[in-house]
């Protein structure tokens, strides 16, 4: 099990995970988390190799999503709203076909597919 770095926005309601893009970090959703905080409990992960978290090898998006989900159940967070911009929003399209019955949603901002 690796547990990636991430940030506790906190907030009430759905739980919302947030994913950034390639070569950035879970800062990138600060302003954006404190506005969804009102109606979400919202959670930002770094992704193995990014911002704090450890990297892992290989590099591969099934592995990542192994690591999201870990982090995820780690935060109580058996079930959320996924999104993720660019690399992230390619992550949350691959969490919710591997994980449908614990998707929300997922939501996949200007992403790859």
């Amino acid at each position: 099990m690796t547990l990636l770095h991430a940030r506790d926005h906190g907030g009430d309601g759905p739980p919302l995970v947030l994913l950034h893009g390639a070569g950035r970090s879970l800062a990138d959703w600060d302003a954006s988390a404190a506005l969804l905080t009102a109606e979400h409990r919202v959670l930002a992960v770094d992704l193995p190799g990014h911002g704090r978290s450890p990297g892992i090898s290989p590099w591969t998006i099934p592995a990542v999503v192994w690591d999201v989900a870990d982090t995820m159940d780690a935060y109580g967070m058996p079930a959320a709203v996924v999104v993720g911009h660019s690399l992230g929003g390619l992550v949350a399209v691959e969490y919710a076909r591997a994980y449908a019955g614990a998707v929300l949603a997922a939501v996949n901002l200007d992403g790859f597919w």
